[in-house]
Formats: C-alpha cells, structure tokens, sequence
C-alpha cells in the first residue's frame, strides 16, 4: 500500500486549547473526539488508536472536542405556557433563560429544584454552572392589592393590604352618618353602578394586577318612616303612609268619620297637646330613625246641626220672617 501524510486538526472549546490528551481542563469535563462539532459525526475515544481514516495524502480531518453538557429542564409548577430544555456544558458559566411561564392572580419568584421550594434556589437570567441535568420549578408568589375605602362623603377612611387566593369578610359602616341617613352596602362605584358588597359578604381575588387598588365606597340611602293614622274615637281604616327622608310628602287625606263631629286636623297626641298638621299638609322629615313610626290622632270638632222644618212668610213684604228650627215636621 502507497503510504500517506494524515494531519490531525484537534479542535478544543477555544481555538487555542489544544490537547494531547483528554484532560480536565478549565472546569471542563471531556467526553471524546468527534468528526462534528454538535457531536453528530464519528466519534473517537481519548488515545484511540486509528487507521485510514482519509485516503488522500495530505488529507486533513478535524476532530472535535465533545465536552460534557447537561440539560435544564422547566417545570411551569401551577403555571401556563411552555419553555424549551436548555442545554449547557459541565462547569460552563452561563445565563439562565427568563421566565415565560405565567400564572393567574401571581407573580414569578424564582426557580427552585423543588416544586415546593425546598431545594436549590436559582434566580431569573443569572449566571449557574451545573455538573448535572436538573429541573427547574416555577416558585410562585401571591399578588397582593390594597383596598381604600370611602366613606359616605367620598373621602377616604382607610386601606388595607390584600393577597391573593384569601378570602376576606367586609365590615359594616364605622363612621358617623350624617343624620337621617342609613348605611346600605359597600361599592366599587362611587355612584352604586358597580359590584356591591354588604356587611359580612365574603371576597376574595378582586384583581390578577400585583400592587393594584380596589376602591370601595359607601352606598347610603335617605331612611323611610311611617305615618300611622289615628281615628281617636271615629270610625273607619287609613292605611299606614311611608314617607322619605328630605323628601317632602303631603299626609294622606282623612278618610274617618265620627257622627256629630267634623275632622279640624291631625295631632301627635290623642288629646291635641303635641304637633298639629292639617289634612294632606305637606311634611318633611318628621323623624330621622329607620323605620320610625309617627302616630297621628284625629282631632275632631263637635257639629251643630239645625233641621229647619217650619217657618212663618211676611207675604206683604215677601220674606221669611220667622225660622222655627228642630221642629216637627208641618205640612205647609
């Protein structure tokens, strides 16, 4: 056989690095030569011994270096979306891809390499060396966000600080009501067109925004009272009238009747010591308690009936002159 010159080109991590055998060099843990540098070609052991491996004289192959390389796997751990291996070489210093993975209502804290975060801890594109494949997990941390409060006013009160995932409990009104006024829920509308949330509803996760406020206002609303109605000694039913805070009404019109008396006007006591109104006056704000009832007594005046049934005519100077009244009736 015609002999012939093979030259050799081995080629390291960097293009100065030559070795003449494998070694560990820089941290960097060889594995074999190979005919491509992705490690897809022939591969050859450290110190193997070779033939023909070209058949032109002065032919040239280039060995590569393979060098051992770990995979990072992720896990998005409760989250959403996906995230591609990454590969690096043992003891190479490189930088960890950022975080795609989301998750509803949280925020990403770190990697961990265990789900529960009891592991190892590595932190969003910062450098890591590795000698191991491991898995990284998503560490997920609760949004918080605050939440003010208005009271009836629009001024705001307090605030507190919320998390995620917690359910909480709304408290009733704490502030003094301005008079004839009563406390009707919480809302996240100043104007009531919002959510409304009454005393002891249960609330939680009102945003997926971290650091985020939720306004709550107070909702108040005028109070209704009840104008009783007293026939004190009539006879007859009257329906009870609801009447509104700052809104002027008129009483309802008497309805009752007494034999020998006629109605002269309401009072708020039955023997016409308190606050007189008269029939269908016009009131406002006759009480500033919920659901008050106001009693109204019927104030009546006694009648003097005269039954005319015989009179005496002047017929020279054409008129009455004489009215006999509560007499028997005469045929005349």
């Amino acid at each position: 056989d015609t002999p012939y010159s093979l030259a050799l080109r081995m080629l390291c991590k960097n293009e100065n690095d030559f070795f003449g055998k494998s070694s560990i060099y820089n941290d960097y843990e060889f594995v074999s030569w190979n005919t491509k540098a992705d490690g897809s070609g022939i591969s050859y052991s450290d110190e193997q011994e070779v033939l023909n491996l070209v058949s032109k004289d002065n032919g040239v192959i280039n060995l590569y270096a393979i060098w051992k390389s770990y995979k990072v796997s992720f896990d998005a751990n409760g989250g959403e979306g996906t995230m591609d291996d990454f590969v690096l070489i043992g003891g190479e210093n490189v930088t960890l891809p950022s975080n795609s993975y989301t998750k509803v209502g949280y925020y990403f804290g770190h990697w961990n390499t265990k789900a529960d975060d009891s592991g190892v801890s590595y932190y969003n594109r910062k450098a890591v060396s590795l000698n191991e494949n491991i898995k990284l997990y998503a560490i997920w941390y609760p949004i918080n966000y605050s939440i003010y409060w208005y009271n009836e006013d629009q001024t705001k009160t307090k605030s507190g600080t919320n998390t995620y995932n917690v359910e909480y409990t709304t408290t009733g009104y704490k502030w003094p009501l301005k008079e004839g006024y009563t406390f009707k829920e919480w809302n996240t509308e100043a104007d009531g067109s919002g959510t409304p949330y009454k005393k002891g509803d249960k609330f939680k996760n009102l945003t997926t925004i971290n650091n985020s406020i939720i306004r709550f206002y107070a909702i108040v609303l005028p109070i209704n009272y009840e104008i009783s109605f007293d026939a004190n000694g009539g006879t007859g039913t009257m329906n009870h009238e609801i009447l509104t805070y700052d809104l002027e009404s008129n009483l309802t019109k008497n309805t009752f009747a007494r034999e020998g008396y006629t109605f002269k006007e309401w009072n708020t006591k039955a023997d016409g010591s308190g606050t007189s109104y008269s029939d269908e006056q016009s009131v406002k704000n006759l009480s500033s308690t919920e659901n008050a009832i106001i009693d109204l007594y019927a104030q009546w005046q006694e009648s003097i009936d005269y039954v005319i049934n015989n009179y005496d005519v002047d017929k020279t100077n054409k008129y009455i002159s004489k009215i006999m009244v509560n007499t028997e009736v005469n045929n005349f």
